[in-house]
């Protein structure tokens, strides 16, 4: 007799999502903001790729290239987004008040919207105070984040 198969283990999804119930609104707003960034980020590096870059040639001589704001943009998506989203998606997996959490991922989305449209029209000093709000919100979720993770107000 053949030994009977053993049992499939239920996917990832249907274990995790009924502990999250009441998490849904964080999780729409870490959603959003994910694909948000990940648009911003493309745009950015859309924008800033240099044609130069595709033509097969060597120049000795070094031109001064002009100030692209969307390839700096670029490169600080490319710096601060990877770490932020793993805030997000930390804080919403441990469990963060939900309506503080939406709240924050949602700032850190908008600021970061802003941010990038100051940047690309070079408008300071508002990029700068768009920027540090976006990471006062970042902050704000990690800290969201912490204290659920070890439970403090339950």
């Amino acid at each position: 007799a053949t030994p009977p198969p053993h049992p499939r283990p239920p996917p990832l999804a249907a274990m995790v999502l009924p502990a999250m119930k009441g998490m849904e609104m964080p999780c729409q707003a870490a959603m959003v903001t994910t694909f948000v960034m990940w648009a911003l980020n493309f745009f950015a590096h859309v924008k800033s790729a240099n044609p130069a870059n595709f033509k097969q040639e060597y120049s000795p001589v070094q031109v001064e290239k002009p100030f692209n704001p969307y390839e700096r943009v670029a490169a600080n998506m490319v710096e601060s987004i990877p770490i932020a989203m793993s805030v997000i998606w930390g804080s919403v997996l441990c469990g963060a008040h939900p309506t503080g959490v939406t709240i924050s991922i949602y700032c850190i989305c908008f600021f970061r919207v802003l941010f990038f449209v100051l940047y690309v029209f070079m408008v300071q000093p508002a990029r700068s105070v768009a920027f540090l709000c976006g990471q006062i919100s970042i902050v704000a979720t990690g800290i969201l984040g912490l204290l659920a993770a070890f439970d403090v107000f339950s």
